[in-house]
């Protein structure tokens, strides 16, 4: 199991470096950084070039960069030039577009997972054929040609999968997955039995798992709970994501609609330990690991800003 730090996109970039050289003294793999599109936060791409120069020896993961924010060449070409400069210590994390972006930008989100395979073909095209020229529903590219010559490139594709149909065509088209925040153990199994039962579009048998997960250190279960709801009322309170996370977590899916209608004590405490880590770092620790029985090989550990120096002392490298 390897334990990536997600760093939130509206943090400077002095204080990315900082987090990122302290995340690889504490011995995580990696660094995420969300698209953030809808409150302008850091440009991804940019971002982990330059935190690549100044931050040795880490991976760099996109969760997720949104589809819909580039053209799939002008995507293509910042990934590929993005793993060069990341000395190859890079994944796209690549999403069919989230609700809240799609929403603030007003984008056409018809048919995301159709559109989505034409993307990561385009994408596939640009890192391993010398020129480009595809015909789909949704894109045309004409002899767009690379002036990488003959050098090919193993850009490795991860997709974010909630829903059973996203969770498939990830296993088929991607390199990996990206499991949602808030997964429960439970859910966590629903979706690796999906993934083992998906045959392979490239017949190969490597595949990746990461799973975002919350923990929050904290010594009182009370204040966890206080910090944690918040962000699973808004969570899943969206459609059809809400509902699937709930159902396959044991819990009754209309609860998803009351939150949408402002009924929020219908997140009860239950569901929010069976979807967040508390406590002292041996919790943490048990749910890593139940995570790697199931197939997670990285996990994306995510925890509230005040929160984050208390991550940052825990020694993964000893412990994980």
């Amino acid at each position: 199991m390897k334990p990536i730090l997600s760093i939130r996109g509206q943090t400077e970039l002095e204080t990315m470096v900082d987090l990122a050289n302290s995340a690889r003294t504490a011995g995580f793999y990696g660094v995420s950084l969300p698209e953030d599109l809808e409150n302008c936060s850091a440009d991804v791409f940019l971002t982990f070039g330059a935190l690549s120069q100044r931050c040795k020896d880490l991976t760099f993961l996109t969760s997720a960069v949104n589809q819909y924010s580039r053209h799939p060449v002008a995507l293509g070409v910042a990934a590929l030039q993005c793993y060069e400069m990341c000395g190859g210590r890079f994944i796209l994390g690549l999403g069919s577009g989230s609700p809240s972006t799609m929403n603030a930008l007003s984008l056409d989100g018809r048919a995301p997972l159709a559109r989505l395979r034409e993307v990561v073909k385009i994408v596939r095209s640009l890192s391993t054929d010398n020129e480009v020229n595809f015909e789909g529903d949704f894109f045309k590219v004409k002899s767009v040609k690379s002036l990488r010559g003959n050098k090919r490139i193993a850009l490795p594709i991860y997709i974010p999968g909630i829903r059973d149909r996203a969770i498939r065509l990830a296993a088929t088209i991607g390199d990996g997955i990206i499991l949602s925040n808030f997964s429960s153990i439970e859910y966590v199994k629903h979706a690796t039995k999906i993934i083992a039962s998906t045959p392979r579009a490239s017949g190969t048998s490597s595949f990746g798992i990461a799973c975002n997960m919350t923990y929050i250190p904290a010594d009182d279960q009370r204040e966890g709970l206080k910090l944690a709801r918040p962000f699973a009322e808004r969570y899943l309170s969206f459609p059809g994501i809400g509902e699937t996370l709930l159902e396959k977590s044991g819990f009754d899916p209309k609860i998803s609609g009351e939150i949408r209608k402002g009924n929020y004590e219908r997140v009860s405490p239950e569901i929010v330990e069976a979807m967040v880590v508390f406590g002292k770092p041996d919790r943490l620790f048990d749910s890593l690991h139940s995570l790697e029985k199931l197939g997670v090989s990285l996990a994306i550990i995510g925890t509230d800003p005040a929160y984050l120096d208390k991550v940052l002392s825990i020694d993964f490298g000893k412990k994980g």
